[in-house]
């Protein structure tokens, strides 16, 4: 007797729309945390370089202040470049350009020296230093000029003006350098993250995989025994007649059975091939025949739907999934709406973006409950939801669909509506 060989499980299908979503979150994260600390960096050391050199002028100013308008001798017993304080050198006087004037206790200036700035004449030089001293503050900048009031107490004083021109370019060669530096850095760890990432998506993405398959092969495992089950729960009722507990098992079978196929779409969303390679369709079309197939099934339940279907719109994706995607938003509203309510859907077209949107009254919905909504197995209302034969996979399904066309779901209460928004990528030809 030969045994068939048993054959090894189908390896679970690749999930690149999923390996490439986790890629772009984690480049993404990383490059935006990378720039901004750069850009803090810049910032700071641009601001720590020109507050260092305001300090600088400020210290020089003062220095002229305290010799009268001119640098002291050098002190030749300390060393310039072990000090980090500011010392005169016996350059330092040729080093700096300033003007200064004597102010008496009317404000009138009574003696300018001006023979260390070429940039102004002498009215230039008089105008600046007027204005310097008339500004109300005793330190400031005009252009690239820093000045310094000191004011006797008998109104009188002494005002100075610093060239801090070379000063100030030092510091924007500074930035522009920080910045040149940090970009290319950015570039550089871009080039690195980019083969990095999949090595980073690699465990998350088998993850998925795995996931995704026990999904799947657990639902095809349970469809044979309920199907067993339900098998002998007819032949029971056909041998000895329909009672309570027969009918009791079959409505348990169709509730798992609901169970079993929401699973495996909820398994089968992760193996959408990239919509942006799939051939364009009418999204308008699709849209009017999905509405139409729901109307007898609302009117049943008391309920009506009001369709506004912009003509023409197109858009690149699997035709199935996405009438799957209006059909689960159609179902919920109807199942999920208040009795005897009206159910809107619209769709619309903006730039390069496809709005697809329900809504329905659902007054004892917490707004609280609506972010929930699309996660998997959540039911606002546990006994409504089982009444209804709702497992809280369908709006999960539905977002799946949506995010695999690189679009979204949204859910939103306004007022004593629930709004459900889908956007999707327009096909533009």
């Amino acid at each position: 007797m030969h045994l068939a060989k048993k054959k090894p499980p189908a390896a679970s299908k690749p999930v690149p729309a999923a390996a490439n979503r986790i890629r772009r979150k984690f480049i993404a994260i990383t490059m935006a945390a990378l720039i901004a600390t750069l850009a803090i960096i810049c910032v700071g050391i641009f601001v720590f370089f020109s507050v260092s050199n305001m300090n600088r002028s400020d210290s020089i100013i003062d220095l002229l202040y305290e010799n009268d308008g001119s640098f002291p001798e050098a002190d030749s017993t300390r060393e310039p470049s072990m000090d980090p304080t500011f010392l005169v050198t016996p350059e330092t006087r040729y080093e700096n350009r300033w003007a200064w004037a004597n102010v008496d206790e009317n404000g009138s200036i009574t003696e300018i020296n001006s023979n260390h700035i070429a940039a102004f004449d002498e009215n230039e030089v008089r105008t600046a230093l007027e204005n310097a001293w008339n500004s109300g503050s005793s330190r400031g900048y005009f252009g690239h000029y820093r000045y310094g009031v000191f004011k006797n107490a008998d109104g009188g004083g002494m005002v100075i003006i610093l060239d801090c021109f070379h000063r100030q370019q030092a510091a924007l060669v500074v930035l522009r350098i920080s910045i040149a530096v940090s970009l290319t850095c950015a570039a550089m760890v871009l080039l690195i993250l980019i083969p990095l990432s999949r090595r980073v998506a690699h465990p998350l993405v088998r993850n998925v995989e795995r996931q995704q398959r026990f999904i799947t092969d657990a639902s095809h495992e349970l469809k044979t025994p309920l199907a067993i089950i339900s098998a002998n729960n007819e032949l029971t009722e056909q041998i000895s007649g329909e009672t309570q507990w027969t009918r009791s098992t079959k409505t348990q079978i169709d509730r798992l059975m609901k169970l079993v196929s929401g699973l495996i779409d909820m398994a089968h969303t992760a193996e959408v091939s990239n919509a942006a390679l799939l051939p364009s369709f009418d999204i308008s079309e699709l849209a009017n025949r999905t509405v139409q197939d729901f109307l007898p099934l609302a009117e049943i339940k008391g309920k009506t739907i009001k369709a506004s279907i912009e003509p023409n719109v197109k858009m690149k994706g699997d035709p199935q999934a996405i009438e799957r995607l209006m059909s689960l938003l159609l179902d919920n509203a109807i199942s999920h709406g208040d009795d005897t309510c009206r159910i809107d859907f619209t769709l619309t077209s903006a730039r390069k973006k496809v709005v697809l949107r329900t809504s329905n009254p659902a007054k004892d919905l917490d707004e609280k409950e609506v972010s929930l909504l699309c996660d998997r197995f959540y039911r606002s209302d546990a006994s409504r939801s089982r009444s209804t034969g709702g497992y809280g996979i369908g709006l999960s399904v539905a977002r799946g669909i949506a995010e695999q066309h690189n679009g979204k779901l949204v859910a939103s209460k306004e007022g004593d509506l629930v709004v459900f928004t889908v956007t999707l990528p327009r096909a533009l030809f």
